[in-house]
């Protein structure tokens, strides 16, 4: 028996030893992770260009290129602050119809083109709340379609707050989440 314990014992010290070490690193690895999606996305987007699904100058192609080295410069770890200042940039320069023109043109390409455009969407979304446990969680009630009005109606009436930080953040990122969604082929 006084194995037994001493064994779990040194289980359960090991396991504290390996997330010491881990949490250090988190912010790393997150910070890796994001900058080597956006990388592969916007890879993608230049294969297309190359294979001629997409043509260089267009709308949709600068749109997409202008998101993904935004969203490379800024992979990693980002504060809630710097995430809202960088969703309002990206939305101040693409509003006033300019987005349904993007939008138009993204339907007009393929549905290759039109599911690189919804993961990066997808992507760019994630990025902005990957940092803020409030702001991951109000989304992840509302990204999917719930039918429990118990759990949906307290995720509505936070919208309310929309002068506060997070919830502006809120508004943009679920702003996102809806541009994959229509753009999605699937």
């Amino acid at each position: 028996m006084d194995t037994l314990m001493f064994a779990l014992a040194a289980v359960a010290f090991a396991l504290l030893i390996q997330r010491l070490f881990l949490v250090g690193c988190q912010r790393l690895i997150r910070a890796k992770e994001q900058a080597f999606e956006f990388h592969r996305l916007r890879d993608e987007l230049q294969l297309a260009a190359a294979e001629g699904n997409i043509k260089p100058r267009s709308l949709a192609f600068e749109f997409l290129m202008q998101i993904l080295n935004v969203a490379i410069r800024n992979a990693g770890v980002l504060t809630l602050t710097q995430s809202l200042a960088l969703a309002k940039k990206v939305s101040a320069k693409n509003d006033g119809g300019r987005y349904e023109a993007v939008l138009a043109d993204f339907k007009n390409h393929g549905p290759r083109i039109q599911d690189l455009a919804a993961k990066t969407f997808s992507s760019f979304a994630t990025m902005l709340v990957a940092n803020d446990w409030f702001v991951s969680a109000v989304i992840a009630l509302t990204k999917h379609h719930l039918s429990n009005q118990l759990v949906v109606e307290p995720a509505r009436s936070i919208r309310r707050l929309r002068r506060f930080p997070r919830i502006q953040l809120i508004g943009y990122v679920r702003r996102y989440f809806d541009w994959s969604n229509r753009l999605s082929p699937c």
